[in-house]
């Protein structure tokens, strides 16, 4: 169970008074966000947290709520939020301190915006540190799109115009979370990973956790798909199993890191094998989205998409933009 804090103890003591009541075992973890570079503030909180009665204590570095704090300031002089979570140097020493102070387990919450290879630095600093567990992502800082009909001012009500920096989210962050996950399970498997941000499907949910993920959280899920969207997953998951003949969650958590390889790898298979794009009539609606491309191979004829297989490489773009599924690709000397 994950509760998040304004002024952290109340939320945490009730949590625990709830938790306290199930008869199951659940575990409370206490997020915590203090901000600024001084370890000390940062183990004063946890151990407060720790104190009212959480399992785990999250080390939020990925809040793209509190980066606005920092203004448009450069990185040098910002400290807060997700900018924390962009800089091992502070990090580390931070996640250390909180490490030593407390006798629950430690997880780091981290943002998106660290990208690539950005990440790989931040978890080289958090794993010696002692941390164990990483949370995949959290929101990314951003700036919505200007009101373009009124002189570009920004969109909320109430600002008078003013656009400031916040916290962007929804199910885009996806891919994020997979590159996270990724990286995380390859290059530091010691450290446990909880996926969550962009996840809105229950298919979302199985993809993260064949990426390595121990634990997915959701809250675009809920937001887009109702409360109901817990409970759906949870379903789905089941039947996914049973389909599958999986027995437990271990089973399929991690199978996908093994196929991960780099694009030389990937580049080495594919120019062994020459694949070209093929439409199926019983399918295609002929609405031309295909067509209307940058595609050289593609034409309409008789109200349907055609290929001039001499001229297509196979690059899968009318796969993408197909929306009803009839463009498919196979090997080239499948072709009759």
């Amino acid at each position: 169970m994950l509760l998040r804090q304004s002024d952290g103890l109340k939320l945490v003591e009730l949590g625990r008074e709830i938790i306290d009541e199930q008869d199951e075992p659940i575990a409370l973890i206490g997020n915590v966000l203090a901000g600024g570079p001084d370890p000390e503030a940062w183990v004063g909180t946890a151990m407060k947290v720790e104190s009212a009665g959480a399992d785990l204590i999250e080390i939020n570095t990925g809040c793209p709520l509190f980066a606005s704090d920092c203004g448009l300031l450069p990185p040098d002089d910002a400290r807060w939020g997700s900018v924390l979570g962009c800089e091992p140097a502070i990090l580390g020493p931070i996640v250390e301190a909180v490490v030593k102070a407390v006798k629950v387990p430690i997880g780091v919450k981290l943002t998106p915006d660290a990208g690539f290879p950005g990440l790989l630095r931040v978890l080289n600093v958090v794993e010696p540190a002692g941390a164990r567990y990483v949370t995949i992502f959290h929101g990314k800082v951003g700036i919505a799109p200007p009101d373009i009909y009124n002189g570009g001012k920004g969109r909320y009500p109430g600002t008078n115009g003013i656009n400031s920096t916040g916290f962007t989210g929804g199910a885009w962050n996806i891919n994020h979370v997979h590159t996270g996950a990724a990286l995380a399970s390859l290059y530091f498997p010691k450290l446990e990973i909880f996926g969550g941000g962009g996840i809105t499907s229950p298919e979302n949910v199985i993809e993260v956790m064949m990426l390595g993920a121990r634990a997915v959280e959701s809250l675009s899920g809920v937001i887009f798909g109702g409360k109901s969207f817990i409970g759906k997953t949870i379903r789905f998951l089941k039947q996914y199993m049973s389909d599958n003949k999986y027995k437990r969650l271990d089973d399929f958590r991690g199978v996908a890191v093994q196929y991960i390889k780099g694009a030389e790898d990937a580049w080495e298979i594919i120019e062994q094998l020459d694949y070209v794009a093929r439409t199926d009539s019983s399918l295609c609606t002929g609405c031309g989205l295909c067509v209307d491309t940058i595609c050289p191979a593609a034409y309409m004829e008789d109200g349907q998409a055609r290929v001039i297989i001499e001229h297509c490489n196979g690059c899968a773009l009318c796969l993408m933009v197909c929306p009803v599924g009839a463009r498919s690709v196979v090997l080239r000397n499948t072709i009759s």
